[in-house]
């Protein structure tokens, strides 16, 4: 009987996280006035860009070869 209360309450915390996760999603405004470049994202996240190539993540768009 511990265990299910343990479980049950550990499944309500998942639940109101992700429910608090999804409201903020609902409340951002994802349509911008003008488009922004990738060079103005570039001045501030460089380290970020440049992780981002290191990573396989950049490569998954690209055609397989015999190295890949």
């Amino acid at each position: 009987m511990k265990f299910y209360r343990s479980f049950c309450l550990v499944l309500i915390g998942l639940f109101s996280l992700f429910s608090v996760q999804a409201f903020d999603v609902v409340e951002h405004d994802f349509n911008k006035p003008i488009s922004t470049s990738n060079q103005q994202c570039l001045s501030c996240h460089a380290q970020s860009q440049q992780d981002w190539q290191q990573s396989d993540h950049s490569k998954a768009m690209a055609l397989a070869n015999k190295t890949t």
